[in-house]
């Protein structure tokens, strides 16, 4: 996802829990013993793959606050994921869980509106 005061700013979520973030202005990693808290606070058992991964900021208050958020949505959790780019650290709250989601892979999504509608999937059991 993209994000930052300026846009300038790319966040990749990836496996095992980790949130990465890359300057798109120098298209250099930021320094992840700088970024605090890059962990994901998710269960042993989401390895945060085929996840939902949206940015939620309006840019009006993007701007003025230096921070970004983002919603994730993996294996049935749902985080709310702040990243204060004057700090360089993420804040986590844990929203309330989709159950049915949890044992679902391979499906897709679309964030319209201020609403997420989520396609297809396939429970592997």
């Amino acid at each position: 996802m993209i994000g930052g005061s300026n846009q300038h700013l790319l966040f990749i979520t990836h496996r095992p829990n980790n949130i990465d973030v890359i300057d798109l202005n120098t298209f250099q990693y930021l320094n992840i013993d700088n970024i605090k808290h890059n962990t994901l606070p998710v269960s042993e058992n989401n390895r945060v793959s085929f996840h939902c991964f949206v940015s939620i900021s309006k840019e009006k208050e993007k701007k003025m606050k230096n921070e970004s958020e983002f919603l994730l949505m993996s294996r049935g959790e749902t985080l709310l994921i702040r990243y204060d780019e004057k700090n360089k650290e993420f804040s986590y709250q844990t929203l309330s869980c989709i159950s049915s989601l949890r044992d679902c892979n391979d499906y897709t999504f679309a964030y319209w509106n201020h609403s997420i509608f989520i396609f297809g999937g396939y429970d592997h059991k």
